[in-house]
């Protein structure tokens, strides 16, 4: 009897046993998949926090904040500031009511609010320079690199016409990944002060009929997307104006800047929506200058 006892005793151990492992042999694997996912989820935020850490480092520097006062007297030509901000694309980076937008992941500010909190002095300072009145720094987004030689009068007027605008509340559309720290983590956007050289800066802009007026609309204007040198870029995201600008004569390149249409008829990649949006807003004098000062430029190599 008593070993049977022990027999059946054994025998339901072992079913026991067997049960168990019947119910529960999935369990090391979870705990495993569970460890894994543990240690993957604090690499991550290890890596945000050094992430926020360098970004907030970079971003948080000092630069001298002194704002040069204008040099210009009067009232501003608010309306003129108006034309202005469209011809220079601030509604291309800064959305369509200048209020902010996503661009590209990174929120840009509102320029309408900006303007009335910077003052004249210190909007073109944080424009030319990329210094904000706190000292803190503008990054490469802000093309202030190319508008480091916009004259005290247009960048007056276009802060008198921010201003002037009603407020409204900050567009806060871009929700995704802050590209911005991560771009200035990684080295990828700089700032605008560590890239910014001095160049000499007209009180007044040239009209159409300066020489002068060529080569400054097409550096505050152009350059951006053909190079300083308007030649360009060698991965051949944008031609040389010289070669562009020879294609068309005047009557086209007048029709060119207003409808986008090329001299085919087709619409192009970028420019035609640059053409439409903005030089379309240009006067036909200035196109007429423009045109002439592109057209008697080196082609490449020349």
């Amino acid at each position: 009897m008593r070993a049977r006892a022990a027999n059946v005793k054994g025998a339901g151990m072992e079913g026991l046993g067997i049960e168990e492992l019947k119910q529960g042999w999935w369990r090391r694997p979870l705990k495993w998949l569970a460890i894994a996912g543990g240690v993957a989820l604090f690499a991550s935020g290890v890596a945000f926090a050094t992430l926020w850490s360098v970004s907030e480092e970079r971003l948080s520097r000092q630069f001298p904040a002194d704002a040069p006062a204008l040099r210009v007297s009067g009232a501003a030509n608010v309306a003129e500031g108006g034309r202005l901000v469209q011809v220079y694309g601030c509604t291309a980076c800064h959305g369509k009511e200048l209020a902010g937008t996503d661009f590209y992941g990174i929120q840009t500010p509102s320029i309408r609010r900006l303007a009335k909190l910077y003052g004249a002095d210190g909007f073109a300072f944080a424009v030319r320079h990329g210094v904000r009145p706190d000292g803190t720094a503008l990054t490469w987004n802000m093309p202030s690199d190319f508008l480091s030689v916009m004259a005290d009068d247009q960048i007056r007027d276009i802060q008198a016409y921010l201003a002037s605008l009603p407020e409204v509340p900050d567009d806060v559309s871009a929700t995704r990944m802050p590209m911005k720290r991560l771009g200035v983590a990684v080295g990828e956007l700089l700032l605008i002060p560590d890239v910014w050289r001095p160049e000499p800066v007209p009180a007044k802009a040239p009209k159409p009929g300066d020489p002068a007026f060529g080569p400054y609309f097409a550096r505050v204007a152009c350059a951006e997307c053909h190079g300083f040198d308007l030649n360009g870029f060698p991965d051949g995201s944008s031609p040389p104006l010289s070669v562009v600008a020879r294609a068309y004569d005047l009557t086209a390149f007048k029709a060119f800047l207003k409808t986008g249409k090329n001299l085919g008829g087709q619409e192009l990649p970028m420019m035609s929506g640059v053409a439409r949006w903005r030089l379309s807003h240009m006067t036909e004098a200035e196109v007429e200058a423009l045109h002439a000062h592109l057209t008697s430029l080196p082609l490449p190599g020349e």
